[in-house]
């Protein structure tokens, strides 16, 4: 029966599992120490490749090992994608909060930093002082970034006028993708990125390893939340601005 729950989820993974070719599958690898079975490896590393292809792991396959190796601490059979993904995000968020430099702490106040904008023009943080700000970590290719966008442009829309705004910053690789993202998905604040995926300086800067993200910033620059989403997002600023 256990083998059959397991076939069930993983059918729908498999056409996922023949586009990673040998080369590729390479750079998911994850050295397990764990007495665990080989079908259940397998299921982990489809996993692990939806992750990384997402922006989710951040690239960051050493955390992404750890993760694994405290699931199957957890799970010593692995029942279903669904619970296997929860968790391992749930493993990859605690080490990243574990990690996060004191720049992005709450009650921090917020590093000076500049990045040019769509037209070339440097935009630094500080002409955002007097506003709250949601500085917004994001992606055109990030699954999960886009679907998120609805819901940052409705809080937008709602308090741009009470002195709320936005600050994107794009983890994109070219200048096309980005600004075609931006324009279908109607995001209409300032938006900066110097096109080099991961290594974008600002994201180094606050210690960026999965996205989407997000820190909310005071009209004095001090960090007063993170990582709000949905409806968070919106209970937060509706409390501020009350």
């Amino acid at each position: 029966m256990k083998k059959i729950i397991i076939l069930c989820f993983l059918l729908p993974l498999i056409g996922f599992a023949q586009q990673h070719k040998a080369a590729k599958s390479t750079k998911y690898k994850v050295h397990l120490t764990n007495n665990i079975d080989s079908f259940s490896y397998s299921v982990g590393m489809v996993i692990a490749g939806q992750m990384a292809d997402q922006g989710i792991s951040g690239l960051n396959y050493k955390a992404l090992n750890r993760a694994f190796e405290d699931v199957f601490k957890e799970h010593q059979t692995l029942v279903s994608a669904e619970q296997a993904n929860a968790t391992i995000q749930r493993k990859m968020k605690e080490q990243q909060e574990r990690a996060q430099p004191q720049v992005a702490k709450i009650g921090s106040v917020i590093p000076d930093f500049e990045q040019a904008d769509t037209a070339g023009n440097m935009v630094n943080i500080q002409s955002f002082r007097g506003k709250y700000v949601l500085i917004d970590f994001w992606a055109s290719w990030c699954g999960p970034c886009r679907g998120e966008n609805p819901n940052v442009v409705k809080a937008f829309n709602r308090y741009k006028d009470k002195g709320f705004t936005v600050l994107g910053v794009s983890l994109d690789k070219t200048k096309e993708a980005w600004t075609e993202a931006i324009a279908k998905d109607q995001l209409t604040w300032t938006h900066v990125s110097d096109l080099k995926f991961w290594s974008n300086a600002v994201a180094q800067k606050f210690g960026v390893q999965s996205i989407p993200q997000n820190i909310l910033v005071d009209p004095k620059g001090i960090v007063v939340a993170r990582d709000l989403r949905g409806e968070e997002l919106e209970t937060t600023l509706e409390n501020i601005f009350k």
